[in-house]
């Protein structure tokens, strides 16, 4: 008996037959998830003797997970109505995922975890499955063009049907691709690069295709010495998390990254939160972080102020203040301009060991409680003074 079901005779327990005598192999089976086989290494195609005619092979599966076959190297390719792939932990990713999805056109979401010997995304991804909207790339260390090596294919813009990519864990990625005009991502919502160690470069070119993104995250790229210019470009964009830096980083370069935030029509309007993790050598802030009237939320580490400045005031939005590892940080903005502040309503400082002393003195020269008495919440290391 084979995994269909189907023996000599050419009978199966699970099927139907139509009226032209086709067997209907799994016909009401709608999710399938294949888990801890490590010794596998093939999941063949159905086989149909001549007693048993053609065949149709889940005809109505919408969802599939194969995860943990470290040694399969090939898996069948019929799957007419498949929605949703989750494929983790594979050694011969490339192979496996390709045979799966050859016949495909049906994804709309596409998830590719700890899968190794995946270089590039295949072209069957952009070019036949228009409706895909959720892609995630995750610990996949291959990944690189093939070509090249270092980016992914110009292919990847074509997808225009995304609305949320994360890449996690892409060691091998250097760059992407400038996206052509015809090719934009026009319904990205959400896009997120995180670990990725050797990502060294995002084109303003890419940016500017993204104009409909509401979350922008790229994080703990280390080697990320060049951001693209002019964030105003993002009229949507409500959450922006970004850094570290690569240690050669110029300051400029976050400057020219937030130009254009001062535009009525920029994401200055819109942005909510923001997380930056910066260079301790960088001496100040960006000034075009005071046209952020609407954020709320605002987490500041690894920079190097002694002071926070004053226009802080014109973050007359802003609820949550986060500041970590500002280890030069000794004062908060004035007195005048933290009672603008009004909505600010907690206040966590972590390992920032000269503002730490300061708000925690109530009666000095240098105390800096007098700006944060009247703030709800306060917590400085995990614990909350007030």
């Amino acid at each position: 008996m084979s995994f269909y079901g189907i023996d000599d005779t050419g009978v199966s327990s699970d099927q139907e037959s139509s009226d032209q005598g086709v067997k209907i192999l799994f016909p009401k089976l709608k999710y399938l998830s294949l888990e801890d086989m490590p010794n596998l290494k093939e999941w063949m195609e159905v086989e149909v003797t001549q007693k048993a005619g053609s065949a149709v092979v889940f005809p109505i599966l919408k969802e599939l997970t194969v995860e943990n076959y470290f040694q399969l190297i090939t898996a069948p390719s019929r799957f007419p109505s498949l929605k949703r792939l989750h494929i983790s932990s594979l050694y011969h990713g490339s192979s496996v995922i390709t045979k799966i999805c050859s016949k495909v056109i049906t994804l709309t979401s596409l998830s590719i975890i700890s899968v190794r010997e995946l270089a590039f995304l295949p072209d069957w991804l952009p070019h036949k499955n228009h409706g895909l909207t959720d892609l995630d790339l995750i610990c996949c260390p291959d990944l690189t063009d093939i070509v090249l090596k270092t980016k992914l294919p110009d292919d990847f813009h074509a997808l225009q049907s995304l609305v949320s990519t994360n890449i996690y864990g892409c060691h091998s990625l250097q760059s992407f691709p400038i996206p052509r005009p015809s090719h934009r991502l026009i319904s990205i919502r959400v896009l997120q690069i995180v670990n990725c160690d050797e990502l060294i470069h995002l084109p303003s070119e890419m940016v500017e295709s993204l104009r409909p993104l509401e979350s922008l995250t790229v994080k703990n790229c280390r080697k990320l010495i060049s951001i693209p210019k002019g964030l105003g470009s993002l009229p949507s964009l409500r959450v922006l998390i970004i850094g570290p830096f690569a240690e050669g980083m110029e300051f400029n370069a976050l400057v020219d990254f937030f130009d254009g935030l001062q535009q009525p029509s920029s994401s200055s309007s819109s942005l909510r939160e923001l997380n930056l993790y910066g260079l301790l050598q960088w001496h100040s802030l960006p000034d075009q972080l005071q046209h952020l009237s609407a954020l709320k939320k605002l987490y500041l580490s690894n920079l190097g102020p002694e002071v926070l400045p004053d226009w802080f005031a014109n973050l007359s939005s802003l609820e949550h203040l986060s500041l970590c590892n500002c280890v030069n940080l000794g004062h908060l903005p004035s007195m005048e301009a933290m009672r603008h502040l009004s909505k600010l309503w907690r206040l966590d400082i972590y390992d920032c060991p000269l503002l730490k002393g300061r708000c925690i003195k109530r009666s000095s020269l240098d105390s800096e409680w007098s700006k944060i008495r009247s703030i709800p919440e306060v917590r400085i290391d995990e614990v909350r003074i007030q």
